[in-house]
């Protein structure tokens, strides 16, 4: 139950920052001066068609960081953890970069809001993927060994390193089932067998 208000949670942070940078990304397209002119200052600045080109690559990266906000927000759980991360250290470098750029004498905005937003999804960006994370770990606790196993040479998984765990179940996790012979099942990530088609429940 937890996982899923946590990936919930997540979608819900996602589809916010996606309408907020797409949002953006539209607005500073079509009315550049209204939206980018109240932060710097574009008036003036040397070659003004130079500036609207910069500018409007600036608009084009919002609409695209927007777009894999919204669909990343559908996707399966682990992959939104991934984006997540990614997203915060995103935001991380625009909050540091708005920092850095205090006290400029092309800054004629305030930038506090815009840091104050930055900072606001890092913080939720990253509290809500490691709970996210933790969640999906404590179900399936031996699952970093499977993932070793798919990538380690075939002499090294001989020789032990990362074999199975020895139960999910004791471990505080679930099983992940796959048919051994049409009769038993076993575990993807432990060294469990039980009797009876357990796979067909867990693709069910």
């Amino acid at each position: 139950m937890q996982i899923q208000t946590t990936g919930k949670l997540l979608s819900i942070v996602l589809l916010v920052d996606g309408v907020v940078s797409l949002g953006f990304g539209l607005a500073s397209w079509f009315a550049p001066h209204a939206t980018l002119g109240t932060i710097v200052a574009i008036k003036g600045a040397g070659s003004d068609s130079l500036i609207m080109s910069a500018l409007g690559a600036l608009s084009l990266m919002y609409v695209l960081l927007g777009t894999i906000c919204l669909v990343s927000a559908a996707l399966p759980l682990a992959y939104r953890i991934r984006f997540a991360v990614v997203l915060a250290l995103g935001h991380l470098a625009m909050e540091l970069k708005g920092l850095n750029e205090f006290g400029h004498d092309w800054l004629i905005g305030n930038p506090w809001p815009d840091v104050v937003i930055h900072s606001v999804f890092v913080i939720a960006y990253l509290v809500l993927a490691g709970i996210a994370w933790r969640g999906i770990a404590s179900t399936l606790p031996y699952r970093w060994r499977t993932r070793m196993r798919e990538r380690l040479p075939w002499f090294l998984i001989r020789l032990g390193i990362a074999g199975k765990g020895r139960d999910c179940e004791a471990a505080g996790g679930t099983h992940d089932w796959y048919n051994v012979d049409g009769n038993k099942s076993g575990c993807y990530h432990c060294v469990v067998l039980k009797p009876g088609q357990l796979w067909e429940r867990s693709d069910a």
